[in-house]
């Protein structure tokens, strides 16, 4: 379990922009010049860049404030995280800009001590802004006390269990056309007996992968499902190439191999895909028996969980061509779109935000400006929880990534910052407003 201190950093680095901070956050930067902001400092203090006028204005600043210099003493104990902000600084070249950034969100890895995940979608941070951001999460637990916004008084979560449920894990069941079920977490050997398709599992990695191959007249192609339960995640590779993240309680049923002039299949809950291009053979997409998505090539994300509101689809890449199935309607989309269909009615949403739509594949929740039941319902699925309220929930506008490596003890106390007190019981929580 992470100590409460470096949650409260983490969470402050998910702002993309300085503005998004809370002002009880930002107080203390109202020095004229970046350079001389404390963040800033800070960042440059680590990578030995100082200057000597500058040198004297981190000392003052050093010295202002116990908590200060405790801070300081204890990034300087942590010589990875000096190494890499050093690595990070000497990288000057702009055609490299975003192996800075992704040499920066490991400097986080080595602070919050979680995995490393790969990122189909990059911050578009500049990397002074990298270093100030990282710096101003170092910062934020001394700003956080001395400034105006306060802590509840119950900071513990109620727990009835010495243990919490655990966050979710690589795991999913294969199911084949002769009925069998396959526990893919727990097969013992990579290579799969599919009858006359060929497929390997890695357990460790959460990866199904089909051998493609020639369409043969004689071939017999099947139908599998690939289902993730609650608080499982899992990805396959499909016969074409086409890649697909399956997040907690959903599934994807496709063929073994693709023949004909189109590549279908269909999906349930929360998915994430890049298909393979082949403008020879459309790729659809069903979504239940609401909508279909047709695509030749792209990157893009579907959340259809029967406890949404509506069915949501970001396009990251490429182009798509949505059709709500009841009244035949369509939109397309380009990058940045997202459509929305609920009640028989497909509206388009423009420059959404990516990133909260593909959180899962990056391993981290994202939220911007979420309420109560739709923070919720993610932590549900992941920690298998069974949500309830007690009173009225008037809190809103949760902003942020939590990290799903997180214990679900470590996730609700980044929540109750925003006024909200948990109660669990085994994998039931009872959510109410903080007194």
């Amino acid at each position: 379990m992470l100590p409460e201190y470096y949650l409260e950093k983490i969470f402050l680095l998910s702002f993309e922009e300085k503005q998004d901070i809370p002002t009880s956050y930002t107080k203390f930067n109202d020095v004229a010049s970046v350079n001389n902001r404390p963040d800033v400092l800070l960042a440059k203090y680590l990578t030995k860049t100082l200057t000597e006028e500058e040198k004297k204005l981190f000392n003052d600043w050093v010295n202002s404030d116990p908590g200060h210099r405790a801070l300081v003493e204890a990034l300087e104990r942590n010589n990875m995280l000096g190494q890499q902000l050093e690595d990070i600084a000497s990288v000057t070249d702009d055609s490299i800009e975003e192996d800075k950034k992704l040499l920066s969100l490991k400097l986080l890895g080595e602070v919050a001590a979680t995995p490393e995940v790969v990122r189909p979608v990059r911050s578009r941070r500049t990397w002074w802004q990298v270093a100030a951001a990282a710096s101003i999460v170092a910062l934020s637990f001394v700003v956080y006390k001395q400034f105006d916004r306060p802590v509840a008084q119950s900071t513990n979560i109620v727990s009835t269990q010495t243990q919490m449920p655990e966050p979710g894990t690589d795991k999913a069941v294969l199911l084949l056309a002769d009925g069998r079920k396959i526990t893919l977490d727990s097969v013992s050997n990579t290579s799969l007996n599919l009858g006359q398709s060929v497929a390997s599992v890695d357990p460790a990695k959460g990866v199904l992968t089909y051998q493609g191959g020639k369409s043969n007249s004689e071939l017999i192609v099947d139908q599998h499902t690939l289902q993730t339960p609650t608080g499982g995640q899992y990805k396959v590779q499909l016969s074409d190439g086409t890649i697909v993240w399956l997040n907690a309680a959903s599934s994807i049923t496709y063929p073994t191999l693709f023949t004909g002039n189109t590549r279908e299949i269909s999906i349930t809950g929360e998915v994430y895909l890049e298909v393979s291009k082949n403008k020879h053979k459309p790729f659809l997409v069903h979504v239940g028996k609401d909508q279909t998505i047709e695509v030749l090539g792209t990157r893009f994300a579907i959340n259809a969980y029967p406890d949404e509101p509506m069915i949501k689809t970001t396009l990251v890449e490429g182009s798509v061509k949505v059709t709500e199935e009841h009244s035949n309607s369509s939109v397309k989309l380009k990058p940045g779109q997202q459509s929305q269909l609920g009640h028989e009615h497909i509206t388009v949403a423009n420059d959404v935000d990516v990133e909260e739509a593909t959180a899962f594949v990056n391993g981290h929740f994202y939220f911007n400006n979420a309420d109560v039941p739709t923070v919720m319902r993610q932590l549900a699925k992941w920690y298998g929880l069974k949500v309830s309220y007690k009173g009225s929930i008037k809190t809103s506008g949760f902003r942020g990534k939590i990290q799903r490596s997180f214990s679900l003890d470590d996730a609700l106390k980044i929540l109750k910052r925003y006024g909200v007190d948990f109660e669990v019981k085994g994998n039931e929580v009872v959510v109410q407003q903080s007194k």
